[in-house]
């Protein structure tokens, strides 16, 4: 009949992206396996991503220099056989920014050039210091490293600021999530029973504050307050905050846990009442956003990601690093208002649906189709070691050693 529309055939859906993931042995500590193994299975979930995973990275935590060196030539080699054999759309590496993870990432991000394979690098922590080096060979190794990649994902806004300050395409980096399981918290209730419970959970290094957290609680009872504190976790800084808290004779008031398997961490954050990070140095801490998928008030540094996605009063009340009197007064102060405990509660089970794996793999899967269309890579670009940036901006590796020690 004259003019009837023509009728137009459906469009078929796009192709699946054939996309290779490499990251770290789920029996590692730390939080890479877990967000990454939710990201893959939810991404494989949707149709729209077939999946493989690849051995990266590390094996054991105790591996030698030589042992390091031969698994880093034989991971080579087979990212090569694999990409020449299958030839997947992308490749994601789950690695770090710092001095020992680009010496194995330039030789991927090599082969990634020489075989014409589209490498999107993950970057699950940046080191101020390695962006900020003059150093002409870990600037020519940043330079080389990055030249490979289709793209750069950062966990932070910030830290594709200071990349971006040191000279880097702002179009190279993409600020990503990490996906959060929060089944395990599924039964969470509040108020939590039983007397006031902090929480720290965390690799018991320097940075992280726990000295400071230890403190805290010493000066919370001297003030009549029956709280406990719940460590969680394992690491050099361990011994002497356990000497800490023995020296401030705070008993069994503080329970040192020490290595918990990640399946058997969910209870801790159940029975807890507030977590306590006051930390120097984080980047997407999966302590933090565990929590939160947990319904927990979070005491914490702004930094990174916490940064981006936590509100005060909404969310968190932040703290400074090395301030245990501050961080006590917060606690108190919490503890003294259970209404806004319980709000903050309720928000951050809510913020947790913005983490969610299917959440997240979608913002990912548009991520890989948008970088696999793009024809070709640009070059990164670091500003020279000496003299202005072409816009008169300040020397960038001086602009970062300033921000280093936050």
């Amino acid at each position: 009949m004259d003019g009837d529309p023509v009728a137009r055939p459906a469009e078929s859906p796009p192709a699946p992206l054939h996309v290779h993931f490499g990251a770290i042995s789920s029996d590692m500590p730390g939080g890479i396996p877990v967000t990454e193994l939710a990201l893959q299975r939810a991404c494989a979930a949707t149709g729209e991503i077939v999946v493989r995973a690849f051995p990266f990275g590390r094996r054991r935590p105790d591996e030698s220099l030589l042992e390091r060196s031969l698994e880093r030539l034989a991971d080579w080699w087979r990212y090569a056989w694999l990409t020449l054999r299958e030839r997947p759309d992308l490749v994601q590496l789950n690695t770090a920014f710092n001095r020992r993870a680009l010496v194995r990432d330039v030789g991927y991000a090599f082969l990634a050039r020489l075989l014409r394979q589209r490498l999107f690098l993950k970057l699950h922590g940046s080191d101020s210091d390695a962006l900020a080096t003059r150093s002409r060979f870990w600037r020519w190794m940043t330079r080389s490293t990055f030249a490979g990649a289709a793209g750069i994902g950062v966990l932070s806004s910030e830290e594709k600021h200071d990349f971006v300050a040191a000279g880097y395409p702002d179009d190279r980096f993409h600020v990503v999530k990490n996906a959060v399981d929060a089944t395990p918290f599924a039964r969470a209730v509040w108020p939590r029973p039983g007397p006031p419970r902090l929480l720290f959970i965390a690799r018991m290094v320097e940075g992280k504050g726990l000295l400071d957290v230890v403190r805290a609680a010493r000066i919370l009872r001297d003030s009549g307050r029956d709280v406990r504190l719940t460590c969680v976790g394992d690491g050099p800084a361990r011994r002497a905050c356990e000497a800490l808290a023995h020296e401030l004779g705070l008993g069994e008031a503080v329970h040192f846990t020490g290595f918990v398997p990640e399946a058997q961490a969910a209870r801790f954050y159940l029975e807890s009442w507030i977590l306590v990070l006051p930390s120097r140095a984080e980047g997407f801490s999966m302590s933090i956003f565990q929590a939160v998928a947990a319904g927990l008030p979070v005491l914490t540094t702004r930094i990174r990601a916490a940064a981006d996605y936590l509100r005060e009063p909404d969310n968190v009340l932040w703290v400074e690093p090395s301030d245990p009197e501050r961080l006590a007064a917060r606690v108190a102060w919490l503890l003294d208002q259970p209404d806004a405990m319980a709000a903050m509660s309720r928000n951050n089970r809510a913020l947790a649906l913005a983490f969610a794996a299917e959440t997240v793999a979608r913002e990912y899967i548009t991520l890989y189709r948008g970088l696999c269309a793009k024809p070709g890579r640009s070059v990164a670009r670091p500003l020279p070691l000496s003299g202005s940036a072409p816009d008169g901006r300040a020397q960038a590796g001086e602009r970062v050693a300033q921000k280093a020690p936050r």
